[in-house]
């Protein structure tokens, strides 16, 4: 994990104020999640099915070769229970922005204020149209007109260019990420952040983008990773 110091910023339009706390340095991967599945304090997500037209052909619970990429189709309720059996939590939106911005610095994102680039983030670029239509989904777009690699997520950790100051990996692209924070006054949805790797709009990278879903949801760009 790295070590982060806390500090106060404006997020949105509040000020929110974190304290230290300690964040994975990468997203939690399908291997350390079957651990947990294996232990008995996990239930699986859902599984990859190479059906075209399905979205479960891009989930990576089962899917060959793809033990250190990030979980995902994974629920917000999985994701608190992987981290609290490891003794850790979800992080709160607050801390995420933070981490995401690089703190003090309030970088547009993790690696800085440049646009996002094959080398600094797994998102939608060249390769990802072809084969999203290979697999029933097509006409979508790309972020940046460049080959990152990987048509879908890639082993975490496999974009250091796009790593913050502390370098945590993966904050922007590869698996948006579920924080622990209700996204408004009902609780009926939960926070999560980051863009993943079908987003083709650089917005969806930015350190202040947000998005939502009901904490049973399951969607092949959402994943997690854990703080303390």
């Amino acid at each position: 994990m790295a070590a982060i110091a806390g500090g106060t910023y404006v997020l949105g339009a509040r000020s929110a104020t974190v304290g230290a706390y300690c964040l994975d340095r990468t997203e939690v991967t399908v291997n350390q999640y079957g651990t947990c599945v294996a232990g008995g304090a996990c239930t699986e997500p859902v599984a990859y099915n190479g059906t075209n037209g399905q979205f479960a052909a891009f989930c990576n619970w089962h899917y060959p070769g793809r033990a250190m990429h990030p979980v995902n189709c994974v629920s917000w309720t999985q994701a608190v229970s992987y981290c609290a059996s490891a003794g850790m939590r979800l992080p709160t939106e607050e801390e995420w922005e933070w981490a995401a911005r690089n703190g003090p610095q309030g970088s547009t994102f993790p690696w800085g204020d440049d646009a996002p680039t094959a080398p600094r983030v797994n998102a939608c670029g060249t390769e990802c149209p072809p084969n999203s239509a290979a697999k029933g989904y097509a006409n979508w777009g790309f972020m940046y007109a460049a080959n990152d690699g990987f048509p879908e997520t890639a082993p975490v950790g496999s974009f250091p260019a796009g790593r913050n100051r502390w370098g945590v990996l993966d904050l922007a692209g590869n698996v948006a990420e579920w924080t622990s924070s209700p996204f408004d006054a009902t609780g009926a949805r939960r926070v999560f952040r980051g863009g993943a790797w079908q987003d083709n709009q650089t917005y969806s990278v930015r350190a202040t983008s947000r998005d939502s879903q009901a904490p049973q949801w399951q969607g092949w760009g959402i994943g997690f990773r854990c703080a303390r």
